[in-house]
């Protein structure tokens, strides 16, 4: 099947194609005088949906999912900032909870500073309490993306601060949310670089499951940056790029600078990911 949620005319809708190719478009959330549906974000629990979402009256959060064939939707309280939270939320599912990181609603997205970011938890059923900390502080929250990792958590999140004395800063970041908490820089620039604004930041599993980070690197639309861009992504170590990281060579015990460890004509990762053979043996 193929899953599509998305927004029309301020509801949140669900687009299904069946195996044989027949669609089928279900209603899934909507709110009186609302927009809802905003920068959504969805992932599958077996056969499940939960999608998050923004919804522009109640300057927050919903979720969105399917419980016995119908569309429930839970909405998160709004925060005490001007313009609420839930911008850009992204939604990770587990150990039957709902996990969201999201920031609170800037005044100028993409031109002026980010503000907090934000993580979330509501158990799975949707009807617990939502409990929300305060993941970091001024300049944050305008750009993240979650995955599972270990005994936890995995966030990729963009620093971004504009001041009217003339201070920038842009940055990327990396949380390692687990029994050992810590924060990566993946990407920092001051005030005497080029300006940088990351956007579409994702995360995603490997093979190995180790991370793989993705995000757009556009310039400011201000100092003649209009034509910069780039798609960039961080991925594993691998020095002999032949698809199996060094730290998981390191674990099997193959040659990290060597294609072929056996010698047999074929590299570890198609030993490993294609034939299932053992990489150690010809």
């Amino acid at each position: 099947r193929v899953l599509i949620a998305y927004r029309h005319a301020g509801q949140l809708f669900m687009a299904i194609r069946s195996m044989d190719g027949q669609w089928m478009i279900e209603l899934a959330d909507s709110v009186d005088n609302s927009i809802v549906g905003i920068d959504l974000d969805m992932v599958l629990v077996g056969n499940t949906p939960f999608i998050v979402h923004r919804d522009s009256g109640a300057r927050s959060f919903r979720i969105t999912t399917r419980r016995n064939n119908r569309w429930i939707s839970a909405a998160a309280p709004g925060g005490v900032f001007d313009n609420g939270v839930g911008f850009r939320p992204r939604i990770w599912v587990g150990r039957d909870q709902v996990t969201i990181i999201h920031g609170d609603v800037p005044p100028d997205p993409d031109i002026g500073s980010d503000g907090n970011l934000y993580i979330t938890t509501i158990n799975q059923d949707l009807d617990g309490v939502f409990r929300t900390e305060n993941l970091d502080a001024e300049g944050h929250g305008g750009g993240q993306a979650i995955m599972n990792f270990e005994s936890g958590l995995l966030i990729a999140g963009r620093y971004r601060l504009r001041s009217a004395l003339g201070f920038r800063e842009d940055g990327l970041e990396l949380y390692k949310l687990t029994d050992v908490s810590s924060i990566f820089s993946l990407e920092a620039y001051s005030s005497a670089d080029r300006r940088r604004t990351f956007k579409r930041i994702n995360l995603e599993s490997d093979p190995f499951g180790l991370p793989i980070v993705g995000f757009s690197e556009e310039g400011s639309p201000f100092g003649g940056d209009n034509g910069f861009g780039r798609v960039c992504f961080y991925r594993p170590n691998d020095t002999d790029d032949d698809h199996v990281p060094d730290v998981i060579e390191d674990e099997l015990g193959t040659d990290p600078d060597r294609r072929d460890t056996d010698g047999d004509g074929r590299t570890d990762g198609e030993e490993i990911l294609i034939d299932g053979t053992d990489p150690l043996e010809r």
